[in-house]
């Protein structure tokens, strides 16, 4: 069985959505015999025909006519083969409405049915403010949506929230395939006596500084709550020497690392902190690495009641700290550590694609 990812980024530009899917070839790959082709949805990407072993084609332009065509040619041999398309409404076009995605795949599809699988990785409709594009062109993202679904065989998603969304507007969906780890799933989980007191800041420069404003209150309470003696900050570096006073501890700006220093990082620190909601938290590649080096996950956000659940469980894969009122009752931090450590093994890179081949092979 051959398959055909389409993405909207790979390496060497920096894409999360890009180096999911680079990692779940690679599991469909080893464990299952299924092999990937890549197919870029950005005609400005630059970067090698083959990237891990995988043959990789970029579109010459965003186009219908251009699609159709490189999906011709993928499922021209005789060998079966589906298609899975990994999907943000703005990863493929910058309103967030690319229709001529949709229009090469149905009119491919009924010129020769093949099996498509999409997973939403975002889903826009309905948010923005009145004066922002987002608001005015809603309706039309979610028009897109629905046609994606349904010309899709399986329609997938990484959040409860999401696919509660997708029911809503009546789309079925298979089995949550939460973001798991991009930098490394140790095999082992590093001692609670080997880690320090420290907490992982840790993913992009914008929401890192964002981390930094909103949620400093929180983070501060955390440092105090685990008697934390250092913040280590990974990512584009930028200067944190206002918030390292306002905290009163040190923070070690390690800059961007590989995987396996941002592995090694994990695996030596009690915990990480996300300004992120909790009802999204599965769609997280940073909650998803904390989760995978058994790092406990400290997590605050805005009181925004519609993304307060989680299908997470606080106190087992992660606790809670609010920037005001009482204080979380710590459980024990090392029986957690290996608590977080082990939940994450059901929704690990290998435990995905495990479920992704089923789909793809019924």
């Amino acid at each position: 069985m051959r398959l055909l990812q389409i993405v909207p980024r790979l390496r060497p530009a920096h894409d999360g959505i890009g180096e999911n899917a680079l990692r779940l070839a690679e599991c469909l790959r080893s464990d299952h015999d299924l092999h990937t082709n890549f197919l870029i949805g950005d005609p400005s990407w630059k970067g090698p025909e083959e990237i891990e072993g995988f043959p990789v084609r970029s579109l010459s332009a965003r186009s219908k006519t251009n699609l159709k065509a490189e999906l011709a040619s993928f499922l021209a041999p005789s060998e079966p083969a589906a298609v899975l398309l990994q999907f943000a409404p703005y990863g493929y076009e910058k309103r967030g409405i690319p229709f001529w995605l949709i229009s090469g795949v149905k009119e491919l599809q009924r010129e020769t049915p093949f099996k498509l699988l999409t997973m939403f990785h975002e889903l826009n409709a309905g948010r923005g403010t009145p004066w922002s594009s987002t608001f005015w062109l809603s309706h039309l993202q979610k028009r897109l949506i629905l046609q994606i679904a349904r010309e899709s065989h399986v329609t997938l998603t990484n959040a409860a929230y999401h696919r509660k969304l997708l029911e809503r507007w009546g789309i079925r969906t298979g089995p949550l395939l939460p973001i798991f780890s991009s930098v490394g799933e140790p095999s082992f989980l590093a001692p609670w006596s080997a880690r320090k007191r420290q907490v992982v800041v840790f993913g992009r420069a914008s929401h890192r500084k964002l981390t930094y404003v909103e949620g400093l209150a929180a983070l501060d309470r955390i440092c105090k709550l685990i008697d934390a003696h250092t913040i280590i900050d990974i990512g584009e570096p930028f200067d944190l020497s206002s918030v390292s006073q306002s905290l009163g501890i040190p923070i070690t700006s390690c800059g961007r690392l590989s995987d396996e220093e941002v592995s090694l990082r994990m695996q030596q620190s009690q915990g990480s902190f996300l300004y992120y909601p909790d009802a999204l938290l599965s769609k997280s590649s940073v909650f998803g690495a904390t989760c995978a080096h058994g790092t406990i996950p400290f997590v605050s956000s805005q009181n925004d009641p519609n993304l307060s659940s989680s299908e997470f469980e606080k106190n087992l894969d992660y606790i809670k700290v609010n920037a005001t009122g009482a204080l979380p009752a710590l459980p024990d931090l090392a029986e957690m550590s290996s608590m977080v450590y082990q939940r994450y093994q059901s929704r690990s890179s290998s435990a995905n694609a495990s479920l992704l081949a089923s789909l793809i092979n019924n």
